[in-house]
């Protein structure tokens, strides 16, 4: 088999480091070192995705450098680091906030308000969105449970206003893992 053509590796933080390190020794199922087909397979239905038997190879054939039919953890770095993204930024999730804040007003439903807050109406035109756009539905409960969750300050004492503002916005996000 001919070489593989050398593309330039990307630079890994070293907590995107760490988190590979441990999605690797996860998915090593029999702690060989590599994750062979079989392993990989599994890690996609563990993570909820079906992937068919070909495209698993496809992945394997793409990062296998060495031809031994299995990914060593450089290999699955190389894989996989196109994927990650660093963190975001607090510019960056006060963006994600304005986007969803008024929304529902800004598209015409009514009743809505264009306040700086986001309201449940905003979040169900998120979910009506989603759905026309990939098909994912959420229901009233999931749309609900979100603005439940978002709506506290800094303390995590449930304010519930109904209503979610960019400190309890930014307070979930940064929960999330999304900043720091």
């Amino acid at each position: 088999m001919p070489p593989k053509s050398k593309k330039p590796k990307p630079k890994l933080s070293t907590q995107q480091q760490q988190e590979l390190r441990e999605a690797f020794e996860l998915f090593d199922v029999d702690g060989s070192g590599v994750i062979d087909e079989h392993e990989l397979k599994l890690a996609f239905k563990q993570l909820g995705f079906e992937a068919r038997k070909n495209d698993i190879q496809k992945m394997i054939k793409i990062a296998d450098e060495d031809n031994d039919g299995a990914l060593n953890f450089a290999e699955f770095c190389d894989l996989m680091a196109p994927n990650l993204r660093e963190k975001n930024t607090i510019p960056e999730a006060n963006q994600g906030f304005d986007l969803i804040a008024g929304r529902a007003a800004k598209h015409g439903v009514e009743g809505a308000k264009n306040d700086g807050k986001i309201r449940y109406e905003d979040l169900k035109q998120i979910a009506k969105e989603m759905l026309a756009f990939n098909g994912e539905d959420l229901s009233e409960e999931d749309i609900k449970a979100m603005l439940k969750e978002a709506d506290q300050g800094e303390s995590d004492e449930v304010q519930g206003d109904g209503v979610v503002e960019r400190d309890e916005f930014i307070t979930v996000v940064r929960k999330a893992g999304l900043i720091d």
